[in-house]
């Protein structure tokens, strides 16, 4: 059996809350590289990937979206206002990029509301 497609049941005991988040493990397991990343989305997902980025002191660090994020780092985080349905808009944020990671979602909600 192949053993990263073996699962395991958790303890019963075990606390999920004291599991260590996303930000902790980056932080530990993953050093910084400095290089510059691109974070296409920032949502729930993308957000708490530019932050564990930042948290393991990443330095260059952007986020698009056609949205401003609700909540935004203070340090080391650019915001691009775009659309990823625009390729100008995409090839723009990426200029310079070491590492882009996409967490978007194409939702047109505003189509069907019409």
């Amino acid at each position: 059996k192949d053993e990263l497609m073996a699962t395991r049941t958790p303890s019963p005991d075990a606390d999920p809350s004291k599991r260590p988040g996303l930000t902790e493990m980056v932080s530990k397991r993953a050093p910084r590289t400095g290089k510059k990343y691109v974070v296409l989305g920032t949502g729930n997902v993308g957000l708490t990937l530019v932050e564990a980025l930042i948290a393991r002191g990443e330095t260059d660090v952007v986020g698009f979206d056609i949205v401003a994020p609700r909540r935004a780092p203070a340090k080391h985080f650019t915001f691009v206002c775009g659309d990823v349905a625009k390729y100008d808009d995409v090839r723009a944020a990426l200029a310079g990029a070491d590492v882009a990671f996409a967490t978007f979602a194409l939702i047109r909600y505003q189509e069907r509301l019409a």
